[in-house]
C-alpha cells in the first residue's frame, strides 16, 4: 500500500481526538436535555397540583414555581449552547490543522510517487525523484537529495516562518552579479576574468573586494554577505537555507526560483517544516544497470515561499538518511 493511501499517525490521532471530543460534547448535551425534560415534567406535575388546590393555591405557588423553572431552563439552555459552540469551534480548528498538515503530506506523497514512463529505469529513476525537490545539487558536497520512494511513518514538525523584509536590500545587491567559485565572490560575469587577474593564492577575499571597489568595480564577498544577513535578524540556521538557494542548482543548472534568488530577488518570507521517520525506502543504484532498496531512517525539511508570483506549494528542500 502506498503512503498516499494511508493516514499518517498525526491524522489518525487528530481524528480520534475529534471523535472523542464530539462524543463528550454530545453526552453533555444529552444530559442537559434530559435534565431539562425532567424539570419540565416536574413543573407540569406541580402545576397540576396547584390547580387542584384552587385559584388561591395557584396564586400562592404559581409565580414562585414559574420563576424557578425559568431560571433552571435558562441555565440548561446556556450550558447547551456553550457545549455546542465549543464543539463547533474545535471542529473548525481541527479541520484547519488537518488541512494544513495535508498540504505538507501531499508534498511527501508527490516526492515519493512512482516514476512514470521512460524515466522509470536504472540511470533515470533516481534523478527523476531528485528533480522533484527544490534543488538537485546543494553545497557543500554539490549532490542531490537521496531518492526515497516511500515514507510510511512520516511525522511532521511545526511550521517555522522566516521573514525576509529586513534583509531584502542586502540580497538586492546581488543583482547583475554571478558567484565565482572557488573564490566565492559575486561579480559581473562579463568582467570576472579581468577582475580575477588581481587574484592570487595569497589574496584575502575582503582585501580583493576592497581593491575592486577602489577601482569602481562591483564585488560582494559571499561569506560577508551571509554574516550581514544574520546581523539583519535571520538566524544562522535560516541563513544556511538561504545559502542553499544562492549556491544550489536545479535541473539543467537552474530554475526560475534559483534565477530570482541569485539575481537578488527575495520573497516576503519562507515557511519551513521538518519531517522525519524510521522506515523510508531508499533506492540504491548498482552500476547504472540495476538498483536495490534499503529501509533507512530519514529526516528533512519542507519549504514553501510566501510572496507575489512566488510558488506557494510545499516541496522537499533537504533530505538525509543514515545511509546517504
Amino acid at each position: 500500500m502506498r503512503a498516499s493511501d494511508r493516514m499518517t499517525s498525526q491524522q489518525k490521532e487528530a481524528r480520534r481526538s475529534m471523535a472523542a471530543t464530539l462524543a463528550v460534547s454530545m453526552n453533555a448535551a444529552l444530559k442537559a436535555e434530559s435534565v431539562k425534560k425532567e424539570s419540565e415534567t416536574q413543573a407540569q406535575k406541580e402545576k397540576k397540583k396547584a390547580i387542584g388546590r384552587g385559584e388561591g393555591g395557584v396564586g400562592r405557588i404559581g409565580p414562585a414555581l414559574l420563576s424557578n423553572q425559568g431560571v433552571e431552563e435558562a441555565k440548561l439552555m446556556r450550558s447547551w449552547w456553550l457545549y455546542t459552540l465549543g464543539t463547533i469551534g474545535l471542529i473548525v480548528a481541527l479541520g484547519w490543522l488537518i488541512g494544513h498538515h495535508g498540504a505538507r503530506q501531499q508534498a511527501i506523497d508527490g516526492f515519493t510517487a512512482v516514476v512514470e514512463g521512460k524515466r522509470n529505469r536504472p540511470g533515470e529513476r533516481v534523478l527523476a525523484i531528485q528533480e522533484r525537490a527544490w534543488l538537485t545539487t546543494m553545497p557543500p558536497a554539490n549532490v542531490g537529495v537521496p531518492a526515497i520512494t516511500d515514507m510510511p511513518d512520516v511525522h511532521h514538525g511545526a511550521v517555522h516562518t522566516v521573514k525576509l523584509a529586513g534583509v531584502r536590500s542586502e540580497l538586492a545587491a546581488l543583482k547583475g552579479l554571478t558567484l565565482i567559485e572557488p573564490q566565492r565572490i559575486w561579480m559581473p560575469a562579463k568582467e570576472a576574468a579581468k577582475m580575477l587577474a588581481d587574484w592570487s593564492a595569497e589574496t584575502k577575499p575582503e582585501a580583493f573586494v576592497a581593491a575592486q571597489k577602489a577601482k569602481g568595480k562591483t564585488a560582494v564577498e559571499h561569506r560577508a554577505l551571509l554574516a550581514r544577513l544574520e546581523a539583519g535578524g535571520v538566524s544562522s540556521d535560516d541563513v544556511a537555507i538561504i545559502d542553499l538557494f544562492l549556491r544550489g542548482r536545479g535541473p539543467n543548472g537552474t530554475t526560475d526560483v534559483l534565477t530570482r534568488w541569485q539575481a537578488g530577488e527575495v520573497p516576503d518570507s519562507m515557511e519551513l517544516s521538518t519531517f522525519y521517520g524510521s522506515a523510508g525506502t531508499l533506492i540504491v543504484e548498482q552500476g547504472g544497470q540495476a538498483y536495490k532498496t534499503r529501509t533507512v531512517p530519514y529526516s528533512g525539511v519542507l519549504l514553501r515561499f510566501v510572496g507575489k508570483d512566488w510558488p506557494g506549494e510545499w516541496r522537499v528542500l533537504t533530505l538525509t538518511t543514515a545511509r546517504n
